[in-house]
Formats: C-alpha cells, structure tokens, sequence
C-alpha cells in the first residue's frame, strides 16, 4: 500500500495492469509468487521515480516559464488541495494510522 500511495497516480496503473495479467497467467495455472510481486514493485518504484523526479520537473518548469504568475499560483493552490485530499482520503481509509 505504501508504494502505490508513493508512486500515485501512475503507480496505480502499474498495479492494475499487473492485476490484470496474473488474472490471465492464474487462469492458465501458472504462478506469478514472489518474481512477480518484486518485478510489480521495481515497476512502480521506476514508474513513480519517472513521474516525480523526471516529468513533474519538466512539466513545473514549461508552466512556470510559459505561464503567468496567477496560472503558476493557480497550479500550486490546485496541487496543494490535490495532495491535501488525498491525506485526507487515506485518513479516512485507514482510520487507525498515525497520520491524523
């Protein structure tokens, strides 16, 4: 859980995509066991390292340099009530966490 909330929202299609191809590789009885949750997980480590070290970068310096202050501002205010809500979210999910 800790690793898809990290590498969130590109994580989460990772995971899925996973999900979807053991769901074909059970079916035809064969098991996927510990190679397959560490290759899911260097997957989403490399996918949300790519996401947050790479293209978030990139992406803040093209709004910052091709944008307005009050977009730039705008842009902020909207991350920060994005992770905000998703604080929340998991407060709500999982109640006993240290978190609130």
């Amino acid at each position: 859980i800790v690793v898809t909330f990290l590498t969130l929202p590109l994580g989460l299609f990772v995971q899925l995509g996973y999900i979807g191809v053991s769901k074909l590789l059970i079916a035809s009885n064969t098991n996927v066991g510990l190679a397959g949750d560490i290759l899911l997980y260097s997957a989403m480590i490399a996918v949300g390292y790519w996401q947050w070290f790479i293209l978030l970068p990139k992406a803040v310096k093209k709004i910052r340099n091709n944008q307005s202050p009050k977009v730039w501002a705008l842009t902020t205010v909207c991350l920060i009530a994005l992770f905000y809500g998703l604080y929340r979210f998991y407060i709500h999910v999982f109640p006993s966490s240290n978190l609130n």
